[in-house]
């Protein structure tokens, strides 16, 4: 009696009723299950959830950026070639614009890229050559391709190989002298030295690219007679 007593007096709260969410007691506590808790396959398709987000949104980040970079690149060397053409005007001189394909020191591949340019004005003989400015390095990741099918100017025929002891052949940082130089002149009355029978133009992509043509990509092109420049790229 004294025990049952002792027990009463306890409360309803030590032994409350059974509920959904509770099981069998155990001494003086009951063992209850939460019903916020969450079991292990809902957390796993919660990460998995938020790693599939997270991937696209690195993704299109990743494409943004490319794509900021290569309008950059584009924008680049037309910018360079116009100011060429006119300082060719400007000075009366001739002036060559060269592109320069350098082993990439990221790769490695060892592979060899165009993801340069330097502008160079020849005196009033044409035999010494001087840098206009320092070199344009195109935007990571984003290189000129030496396809024929994409650039024609940067074919073997455009390759500079008359090095002379008054133009000779100037270092690359990172390379040296161990680089291939294409070259493009413009001439004091703003024409180039390109033949006037062939279209030229140069094409800027995204150094990853394989396909024929890119995904994205940013042509310039040169008219051989005027040296006009213009750009042009994909809808």
């Amino acid at each position: 009696m004294k025990l049952n007593r002792l027990l009463g007096g306890l409360g309803k709260e030590t032994f409350p009723k059974k509920d959904l969410h509770c099981g069998q007691y155990v001494g003086f506590e009951r063992i209850c299950k939460s019903s916020q808790a969450f079991t292990l396959i809902e957390m796993m398709i919660v990460v998995s959830i938020l790693a599939l987000i997270i991937g696209m949104t690195t993704q299109m980040a990743n494409h943004v950026v490319a794509s900021n970079n290569l309008t950059l690149a584009g924008e680049s060397m037309q910018d360079a070639l116009r100011a060429a053409r006119h300082l060719a005007m400007a000075k009366d001189r001739v002036v060559e614009v060269r592109f320069y394909k350098t082993s990439d020191p990221e790769s490695m591949e060892a592979k060899s890229h165009i993801n340069s340019m330097q502008t160079f004005v020849f005196d009033a003989e044409n035999l010494s050559a001087k840098p206009f400015k320092q070199i344009i390095k195109f935007p990571s990741g984003v290189v000129l391709s030496d396809n024929e099918t994409l650039s024609s100017l940067v074919t073997e025929s455009r390759i500079k190989k008359n090095w002379q002891e008054r133009d000779p052949k100037v270092a690359v940082p990172g390379s040296g002298g161990a680089y291939v130089a294409y070259t493009l002149r413009f001439m004091p009355d703003g024409s180039t030295d390109l033949d006037t029978q062939k279209l030229w133009f140069a094409t800027l992509h995204a150094s990853h690219e394989t396909k024929l043509p890119p995904d994205n990509y940013v042509t310039v092109q040169v008219k051989a007679t005027r040296g006009g420049i213009r750009t042009l790229r994909p809808n």
